[in-house]
């Protein structure tokens, strides 16, 4: 959301855009980011037409993403919410992270400003990107 909507963090995504990482997500994360854009449109904080513009722009992003399908991370949703308070959506970009790790990726950083999320990402040994350990709920 951080790279459609200027708030804070803004700028630490927009960073990971221009360089050449790597950028994961959850399959989930389209219909998340779609979600919150229409929810500002509901609530009079954006004009149709931007919501159109930055469902463009999402887009224009999504193909450069490496995609983790949930039904890869299903077997592990369980134990990650077992183990942290997190709600559903979370729980699968955790298990997304954990996914990647055991395939090996080189280095597996959660970007996020979620405070459960951080909380539970860094309990797994996951480290979180400096600049979104914004401790939002």
């Amino acid at each position: 959301m951080k790279r459609y909507v200027l708030e804070p963090g803004s700028d630490a995504v927009q960073s990971l855009f221009q360089g050449d990482t790597t950028l994961a997500t959850a399959e989930i994360a389209f219909a998340e980011v779609v979600s919150a854009f229409c929810r500002r449109l509901r609530e009079g904080a954006i004009a149709t037409r931007e919501v159109d513009r930055r469902v463009g722009a999402l887009q224009t992003d999504w193909a450069f993403l490496e995609m983790i399908p949930v039904s890869l991370v299903n077997e592990a949703l369980p134990v990650v919410l077992k183990r942290h308070p997190l709600r559903a959506g979370d729980a699968i970009h955790l298990a997304s992270a954990l996914r990647l790790r055991e395939e090996g990726a080189l280095e597996v950083t959660v970007v996020s400003a979620d405070a459960r999320l951080c909380a539970a990402a860094q309990a797994e040994g996951l480290p979180v990107h400096p600049g979104l350990a914004l401790g939002v709920r």
